[in-house]
């Protein structure tokens, strides 16, 4: 048997994990959006045989996010689109041709 001091402590370690695997999809998320904006910008000659696809839709814009969570992960789960065509704008400026 848990005492209830034990299960608010569980709780607290499960709500810092949550929050820590939140802010790596985040970061996970703008990266891979960034490059498929770049493969997908006509700037770039990305060959013909590589998969374009990308997202359905943007995560960070559905309010309320289905990833907030109201005391370990409320602030950064939007606007990610812009700091996803910030990177893709890195890329595409990268490109060495």
């Amino acid at each position: 048997m848990a005492t209830i001091s034990e299960i608010i402590q569980a709780r607290t370690e499960a709500g810092q994990a949550y929050a820590s695997a939140v802010a790596a999809l985040r970061a996970a998320y703008i990266e891979l959006w960034a490059h498929d904006i770049a493969i997908n910008n006509g700037n770039l000659p990305t060959p013909s045989d590589v998969n374009h696809r990308t997202f359905v839709r943007n995560l960070s814009l559905a309010h309320p996010s289905p990833l907030e969570h109201p005391v370990f992960a409320t602030n950064g789960l939007f606007n990610w689109e812009d700091e996803a065509k910030a990177k893709a704008s890195q890329i595409i400026n990268s490109y060495a041709g």
